[in-house]
């Protein structure tokens, strides 16, 4: 009997298992959607798997679970979804349910504000910074009242600014899924940008010029039209009377009130050794806005005047600007400036890299210039304190091809002409040297016929040799249009890494886009995407459709980490050596990239990991460099030495992201036409600098040209562009120095995240760091600093412990893995130096919360 109850219970067993075994190899596949903006009608659609499946159920999945019909094995249904109860489908192979499928949409709450903008009243001239952020819609667009679109295919969550005239504005944000076009938020947001209002108390001078101290005051406004405007005294002698809690300062007299928007309003005299302050207050009650505007009255000897204030004139060519800041010009003007200050003692002039032109220069004076680099220039102001007030003066760019060809009989005699060298030939050297130069008009058409009178455009070559200047006269000048069937090879290296949220990445994208569009059947190109991982997205073709079917046009969602750059660059070496027959072509690498190396030292053992390695590698493999920057956070220094090691050229497009697309698209053609200039120089090999001094029917100009006429790695100084590069890392990242005397091997290289308020090591992490340990091992003479971070939630001192623990936890490690403890040092320094300045997503909190290494040696 008891043998018998055994064998039954065996057999239920193995027939329980069974049907598990079975059950298992069952499923069902549903689509149906994920949320939803409001309760409807939605069409659902499954298949099922399973040879021996019985029944497929929908059951309505409330508080009573009530089957409502069976249903084929595979179909379509139209349901209700009210974001309250939702539906299951139930499968069965016996008797019992073994497995449901829960579809239960979320119901999306849309009287949520989605639009946000950071100011809904602003003054003309202020920018309107607005974002949203919007998980359950995959695409959006902008729109200024209900007719003008702002911006079409936009991502879900965006955030960007724009300039706005004196008015009102509706800005309306649409957001839709294809999937279910009839689910669209809509968010408006009122925007009012009011005229900039101008205030000042000013004497008014009698007639009788003995009369002078009894001069009569005037404030004079003018005001947008809308505006509350009421008159203040501040009873403070030395105080403005400083807003406080969004009120007037507590100590003020209302002088007049309800004035109109442009008007006068005659004021006392000060007396003498009197200083008077005034407000105007200008307001709109039902939007809760105010604005104010301070002015004073006479300042006699007893007290000392503080204002301070400049203004500047400028010309360009001959030609005078109205705009005050940020003035456009290219590189080659004559520019003009004439200025004039109050309540400064002298001031400088910097050029983009803040290397001062003119460091000691007077408070009002003169000073005419020709530019020669690309991007910001500014003039800074200095106190008697030595106390800066810099101002962004001068926005300069070197024009680049984009399409046509103009002879240069069309052009008018004093029509400025664009030079540009973009290669330098060395094949020849010693006999001679050769620049490809580009030359365009002022919309980048390229100019023709320059050949025909020798000496006139292209006038010579000079270098300073032992210490004076030696000019070698021009051999030849060739214009050169190259046969478009004679193919190229382009890789283009994508930075796909976190610091290229929102605009970069759309405007990258759009830029590959258009790239792709333009190729010339002739070209191979190929690409890598990379972060702090690299990918080689789009193998080198011939083949437009293969371009457009491997890459991947997914902006961050696949990418968003830390940057490899100089990891990613040498993948791209290593893909033009692994070409057939690559020795026949010309060979290209396009960099796009907006950040700094932070994370190629984890490929040391297979990848170039300095800018040293990297130039050694490239060159050798007989690859040019073209450099396109994207942002304001460009390391200018590195890279534009980069690309001329390379015999490359640094585009400085930096944010103009529509010169970008334009450019871009148009590389190929750009290195098919050109003037091939030759000179012949002395024969020094080394790295050497060479000016090549044009006529641009308006002025001479000198084009700097960077050579190294010697195997990059017999290059001494190339040691030196080592130790320049990590003068040139980002402040934010600058290295702690706990080891003093001691030579940075890289810039700072992020090895480890963090959870959130933990300071334990993710599995994750631990490659990277067997990786710098198998190093530290191999050169006994390195050691390591160690830097810690925190995301920006949290008290201080809380997260300077915290930052510390979590750096402490990778010293920990290296020295349990073997490396001896006084080789390497720690810090935490908390939330100082994030990566990201403000944390609007949960990756960008993620990334602050990590740990830097740095190898010196």
């Amino acid at each position: 009997m008891k043998n018998t109850f055994l064998l039954l219970l065996l057999f239920f067993a193995f027939i329980t298992c069974s049907e598990e075994a079975m059950a298992q190899s069952y499923g069902v596949r549903v689509e149906a959607p994920r949320a939803l903006v409001r309760p409807s009608e939605e069409i659902i659609s499954w298949t099922t798997r399973g040879e021996k499946l019985k029944k497929v159920e929908l059951w309505l999945e409330d508080a009573n679970r009530q089957k409502i019909e069976d249903l084929p094995l595979e179909g379509t249904k139209k349901l209700f979804f009210d974001g309250k109860n939702g539906y299951y489908i139930a499968l069965r192979a016996g008797k019992q349910v073994f497995k449901r499928y829960g579809i239960q949409p979320r119901l999306i709450d849309t009287t949520e504000q989605a639009l946000q903008v950071e100011k809904q009243v602003l003054v003309e001239g202020e920018e309107l910074r607005y974002q949203w952020y919007q998980p359950y819609f995959r695409r959006c667009r902008l729109f200024l009242g209900d007719s003008v679109m702002i911006a079409n295919e936009l991502p879900n969550s965006y955030r960007n600014q724009l300039k706005l005239p004196a008015g009102a504005y509706a800005l309306r944000l649409e957001c839709w899924n294809d999937d279910y076009p009839h689910h669209k938020l809509v968010s408006t947001v009122f925007v009012r940008v009011l005229r900039e209002p101008s205030f000042s108390v000013e004497p008014v001078y009698l007639h009788s010029p003995l009369d002078s101290l009894n001069r009569p005051y005037v404030a004079r406004w003018e005001v947008d039209s809308s505006l509350e405007v009421n008159l203040y005294r501040v009873n403070e002698r030395l105080n403005y009377g400083y807003v406080r809690a969004g009120m007037p300062h507590n100590d003020t007299t209302r002088l007049a009130s309800h004035l109109p928007a442009v008007g006068s309003i005659p004021l006392d005299t000060p007396s003498k050794r009197q200083v008077i302050y005034y407000m105007l207050e200008t307001r709109i009650p039902s939007m809760q806005y105010a604005h104010y505007l301070y002015a004073k009255g006479e300042v006699v000897q007893t007290y000392k005047d503080t204002t301070k204030a400049w203004s500047f004139k400028v010309s360009i060519n001959g030609q005078a600007v109205e705009k005050k800041a940020n003035i456009e010009a290219f590189s080659g003007d004559v520019v003009r400036i004439e200025w004039q200050s109050k309540g400064y003692v002298r001031a400088a002039f910097f050029d983009p890299g803040w290397n001062a032109i003119e460091p000691k220069m007077p408070a009002k004076g003169r000073y005419t210039f020709i530019p020669t680099e690309s991007g910001i220039y500014h003039f800074v102001f200095y106190d008697e304190e030595k106390k800066a007030t810099g101002i962004p003066l001068l926005r300069v760019q070197k024009p680049l091809a984009t399409g046509g060809v103009v002879k240069i009989e069309e052009l008018p005699k004093q029509h400025r002409l664009h030079f540009q060298i973009i290669e330098t030939d060395k094949s020849r050297y010693p006999e001679q040297i050769s620049f490809k130069v580009v030359v365009t008009d002022s919309v980048g058409r390229f100019v023709s016929g320059l050949d025909a009178v020798p000496g006139k455009y292209f006038k010579k070559v000079i270098e300073e040799w032992q210490g004076k200047p030696a000019e070698y006269s021009i051999l030849s000048v060739k214009e050169v249009e190259e046969d478009l069937l004679r193919p190229k090879v382009f890789v283009t290296v994508a930075d796909y890494s976190g610091s290229m949220y929102g605009q970069p990445i759309i405007v990258q994208e759009q830029a590959i886009k258009a790239f792709i569009e333009a190729k010339l059947d002739a070209d191979y190109l190929g690409f890598v995407q990379f972060d702090d991982r690299l990918r080689r997205t789009t193998h080198i073709t011939q083949s437009r459709d293969t371009i457009a079917g491997t890459y991947r046009f997914a902006g961050l969602k696949e990418f968003g980490g830390n940057t490899a750059l100089y990891a990613a660059i040498d993948e791209a070496v290593k893909m033009l050596e692994e070409m057939p027959g690559k020795d026949k072509y010309e060979k290209y690498i396009v960099l796009l990239t907006d950040g700094y190396e932070n994370s190629s030292f984890a490929y040391w053992r297979t990848h170039a990991f300095d800018l040293k390695q990297l130039a050694i590698h490239a060159g050798k493999a007989g690859v040019k460099l073209l450099i396109f920057p994207i942002g304001e956070g460009v390391n200018f220094f590195t890279l534009s030495r980069l690309a001329e090691l390379l015999d490359g050229l640094f585009f400085p497009v930096v944010n103009r992201y529509e010169q970008l697309k334009e450019v871009y698209r148009n590389v190929p053609r750009l290195l098919r036409r050109y003037y091939l200039v030759s000179f012949k120089p002395l024969r020094k090999d080394d790295w050497r600098e060479f000016q090549l001094e044009v006529w641009n029917q308006v002025n001479t100009q000198k084009l700097r040209r960077s050579v190294a006429t010697i195997p990059l790695d017999q290059l001494p100084k190339l040691d030196d562009f080592r130790a320049q590069e990590q003068e040139f890392v980002p402040s934010e990242s600058k290295t702690a120095h706990l080891f003093n005397g001691k030579q940075v091997i890289v810039p700072p290289q992020v090895i480890v995240h963090f959870d959130y308020n933990s300071s334990k090591l993710l599995p994750q992490a631990l490659p990277a760091l067997d990786s710098y340990v198998e190093f530290m091992k191999k050169d006994p003479l390195v050691v390591a600093e160690l830097y810690g971070y925190t995301d920006l939630k949290g008290d201080d001192e809380q997260q300077i412990k915290l930052s510390e623990q979590r750096a402490k936890a990778v010293f920990d490690y290296l020295v349990k893995k073997g490396i001896q403890a006084e080789r390497i040092r720690y810090k935490g320094f908390g939330k100082a130096h994030p990566v990201w300045k403000e944390e609007k997503e949960p990756w960008q909190a993620a990334e602050n919360r990590r740990v830097e290494i740095v190898l010196l040696r």
